[in-house]
């Protein structure tokens, strides 16, 4: 899995491995769409009457699910907010467990 030291001129400044995603049940993703390597998308769901800080995670179009609430969920919303750049990989999934798993590297400019 390649995942880049810089993004838009800006060094990882924060790397999260292992994240599972929240995939809620009756909304299950066709795990044939996506698996372990391809990159993902992180959006945020201000609309979501469930939780309106929601971070919804794609794959190849494919919603896979979410962000579970805490920590992380907070921080990539700030980064979001912010526009700053995240680089997010699919690292795992099994389709029988109905589990995926992500990496979310996110991107700052150093201070100087």
């Amino acid at each position: 899995m390649d995942i880049p030291e810089t993004l838009e001129g800006m060094p990882i400044a924060y790397q999260y491995t292992e994240v599972d995603v929240a995939i809620l049940r009756g909304q299950e993703p066709n795990f044939a769409y996506f698996r372990s390597g391809d990159t993902a998308t992180l959006k945020q769901e201000p609309e979501n009457t469930y939780d309106p800080n929601a971070v919804a995670v794609y794959a190849n179009g494919t919603k896979i699910g979410y962000l579970y609430k805490g920590r992380i969920q907070d921080i990539v919303n700030d980064y979001l907010r912010m526009k700053r750049p995240t680089w997010t990989v699919i690292t795992g999934t099994d389709s029988e467990e109905k589990k995926a798993q992500i990496c979310i590297s996110l991107y700052k400019q150093r201070k100087t």
